[in-house]
């Protein structure tokens, strides 16, 4: 597929939101023993990713601040796991897995490539998110992929999530490019590869985990720079 320009997500997909994870999960099991010791990582990471879906779309909603959404996600968390936190109120969970969450932020693999090679082929590059502007934003910078990018759109600018449409016709537009001569790359195949291909818009499933539940519509790559002959440039 030839592309005018590359849409792509953030969470999951140029950010390794899994490696935090479980960095994340691997420091509480490590410092509270007594909760979770003895508890698979693949349950505990089953259960925070609920907790999470849960708590993000509600307050995304009401504008809740950053600090009270993590307080309630790790209190769903317990909740879903049935554990009774005696000792350890959700607000220090929540800081405890914080702190090793984002001293661990690191790059999906290929994204510098893949981001370094489009632009020296000239293809504009927007990140397309789902979120508030600020905390992608930082997020991106973080990684080091936001001075490799030239816009950043997320559902905060757009006034509507993915798959709306709204959002991707705005980071194409951004871009100066119809939206039909995009393409977008994520992991979600409802709201980044099959909200891409319902407006017309080429996509690639990035999937490191070789799933094999890919979209039959669209090619899928484990490593982000695999997708650059994808989009007809040269890696």
């Amino acid at each position: 597929m030839r592309a005018g320009c590359l849409l792509i997500d953030l969470d999951n997909t140029l950010f390794d939101h899994r490696h935090s994870l479980r960095r994340g999960l691997a420091a509480l099991r490590a410092e509270y023993p007594e909760l979770f010791g003895g508890m698979k990582p693949r349950q505990l990471e089953e259960a925070h990713e609920r907790a999470l879906a849960a708590v993000y779309r509600r307050g995304m909603r009401a504008g809740a601040p950053a600090a009270d959404l993590a307080s309630a996600r790790t209190q769903l968390f317990l909740e879903l796991l049935e554990i009774e936190a005696k000792g350890a109120a959700p607000v220090e969970l929540a800081g405890r897995y914080e702190r090793a969450y984002l001293s661990e932020r690191r790059a999906s693999a290929g994204a510098e490539r893949l981001l370094r090679g489009a632009r020296q082929s000239g293809l504009p590059i927007a990140i397309v998110s789902d979120g508030r502007r600020e905390v992608q934003r930082e997020k991106a910078a973080a990684i080091g992929v936001l001075p490799l990018v030239d816009h950043l759109v997320t559902s905060e600018d757009a006034g509507a999530a993915k798959p709306d449409r709204r959002i991707f016709e705005l980071a194409a537009g951004n871009c100066g490019v119809p939206l039909e001569l995009a393409v977008m790359i994520g992991d979600d195949l409802e709201r980044d590869v099959r909200g891409a291909l319902a407006c017309g818009a080429g996509a690639i499933h990035f999937d490191p985990a070789e799933s094999g539940r890919g979209a039959v519509e669209a090619p899928a790559v484990v490593d982000l720079a695999a997708a650059l002959p994808l989009l007809g440039l040269t890696p």
